[in-house]
């Protein structure tokens, strides 16, 4: 009956560590069969970014970390995970890059849920519709409670994170920046 979110990256910053666990406890009090999978250790966390008491009990308890993922532990993440929880700070720096951890998500064909920031991220991933975005965590939250709960719903998303997953491949990204490079060449 658990649902688990999969959350996965080195650089975790404190507004981003501040903003996956608030969304974590309000998801989980729509569904508190949800569970948080993680790659980075918690406690370690918290005492570098001076977390201490800033991020709910329950959501500590129910958040599996795992540390270091070699490629076959990734791989089972993707299999038991529903969707992954990557939300973003509002910091320049985020809104301009594109993170590694987001092509990570579609190739594990995992629908992203995310805070809307105006991001390079965001603004691909909407031309899809492979993902929750939502500006206000709030909405986001209850979006993402429906989607763990609507198997139809889950279904109809997946497809849409197949079909990005294979048009944003880097073999599709070299063909269109070839023919770029060409046109320019022409020009």
């Amino acid at each position: 009956n658990k649902k688990y979110l999969l959350c996965i990256g080195n650089t975790y910053s404190r507004e981003r560590t501040i903003l996956l666990f608030e969304a974590l406890e309000q998801i989980r009090k729509l569904n508190p069969e949800v569970r948080l999978i993680c790659n980075f250790n918690l406690e370690k966390k918290i005492k570098e970014q001076n977390l201490e008491g800033k991020i709910s009990k329950d959501c500590l308890e129910n958040t599996v970390a795992l540390g270091y993922l070699s490629y076959e532990d990734l791989e089972r993440c993707f299999s038991i995970c529903s969707a992954a929880l990557f939300l973003q700070g509002q910091t320049e720096d985020e809104m301009a890059c594109y993170p590694v951890r987001v092509s990570t998500y579609l190739s594990g064909e995992l629908v992203i849920i995310m805070n809307d920031t105006g991001s390079e991220a965001v603004n691909i991933l909407k031309k899809y519709g492979c993902s929750i975005i939502e500006k206000d965590i709030s909405n986001l939250t209850k979006k993402a409670a429906t989607f763990l709960s609507d198997g139809e719903l889950q279904k109809k998303m997946k497809e849409k994170v197949i079909f990005a997953k294979k048009d944003l491949s880097w073999d599709n990204m070299t063909v269109q920046l070839i023919e770029f490079f060409q046109e320019i060449i022409k020009a």
